[in-house]
C-alpha cells in the first residue's frame, strides 16, 4: 500500500506553518505595508512582542535539543526578513 505524503505533513513545512501561524504573521504583513508601520505604534510595541512570548514559552519544552535549534532558526528567519522589509521602507 502506497502512502501519500501532503506537503503540509512534512516536519518543517508544519513547524513554519504552526510558526507562521501562531506569531500571526499575516497582521505583521499587514502592518508592514503602506504607511501603517509607523500609524501602529501598538502592535510593534506590544501585540507582537506577546505574541513571540507566547509561541516560544507554549513549545520550548517540547522541543528536543536538535529540534529546539531548527526552530531557532526558523523564527531568526522570519524575523530577519520583517527587519529587511522594515528597512527597506525607509
Amino acid at each position: 500500500m502506497t502512502k501519500v505524503i501532503i506537503l503540509n505533513d512534512i516536519p518543517s513545512k508544519k513547524y513554519n506553518n504552526e510558526l507562521k501561524r501562531e506569531i500571526h504573521y499575516e497582521d505583521i504583513l499587514r502592518n508592514i505595508e503602506g504607511d501603517r508601520l509607523t500609524k501602529n505604534l501598538y502592535f510593534w510595541q506590544r501585540t507582537l512582542p506577546e505574541h513571540l512570548d507566547k509561541y516560544i514559552n507554549s513549545h520550548m519544552n517540547e522541543w528536543s535539543e536538535n529540534n529546539n535549534k531548527k526552530r531557532c532558526r526558523a523564527l531568526n528567519y522570519i524575523l530577519d526578513f520583517i527587519l529587511k522589509t522594515i528597512k527597506e521602507k525607509k
